[in-house]
Order: structure tokens, then sequence, then C-alpha cells
């Protein structure tokens, strides 16, 4: 019974790792991870995957610091940026970001994580 439940813990942390891995290799990293003050959320700018809606533009996903996935990370912004897009926490639940003449889909809803997401020009 023992090495049943080790194989299945084995095999979901192997599933978990999969998972968050192959989120990352389709989501490049374009600039640390920013946490917000007084608050677990984090934002980090990566580049979109070729099959999304906007490909190789620049996408802000937001997570909260547990799970340390950011697979589960939440896109508030997809746009093709004049440069690279960035971001910025003003409070613990408000995030401006920043991008020079945006093209597409700018914010996407964050009201279910409970934060404000603002749009500003200049990166």
């Amino acid at each position: 019974m023992k090495v049943l439940g080790a194989l299945i813990l084995a095999v979901l942390v192997a599933v978990l790792a999969y998972w968050e891995l192959s989120w990352r290799l389709a989501h490049f990293e374009g600039g640390p991870a920013i946490s917000a003050p007084g608050s677990d959320f984090l934002a980090q700018v990566r580049a979109l995957p070729e099959a999304s809606q906007l490909p190789y533009g620049d996408g802000v996903f937001v997570r909260r610091s547990f799970p340390p996935f950011w697979a589960s990370s939440r896109l508030v912004l997809d746009a093709y940026c004049k440069g690279r897009a960035s971001a910025s926490w003003v409070s613990a639940r408000h995030l401006e970001v920043k991008c020079d003449e945006p093209e597409g889909e700018l914010i996407r809803p964050a009201h279910d994580l409970g934060i404000t997401v603002s749009l500003a020009g200049g990166a």
C-alpha cells in the first residue's frame, strides 16, 4: 500500500511539473516577477505563444504566490506593444501596465481576482 501511495504521489508531481514546464516553454519570460505590496499577488510580463490570439505579443499574467505555478496564472493584458510592456503595482490590488502604441485586446477583466488593472502609455 505504501508503494502504491508513493507511486501515485510521484505521478502527480510529474504531471504538475510537466504542466508548469510546458506552460513556461510556451510563454517566454519577459521580465522578473513583481510582487504586490502588502498582498500575495505576483505579476509578470511574458511573451504570448504562437497559438494565441496575438502570437508573439506581450502578455501580463497575474497569480497568487501560492500555488507556485505560473500555469495557473490569469492573463490580464494581451497586446502588441512598441518595445516591451511593463507592469508595476500601484497598490496591493491595483496593477498598472505600460505599453507604447498598443494594438490588440488590451485589458481582460481581473475582477474575479479582486484587482484592478489600468493601462498607461509609455514603457
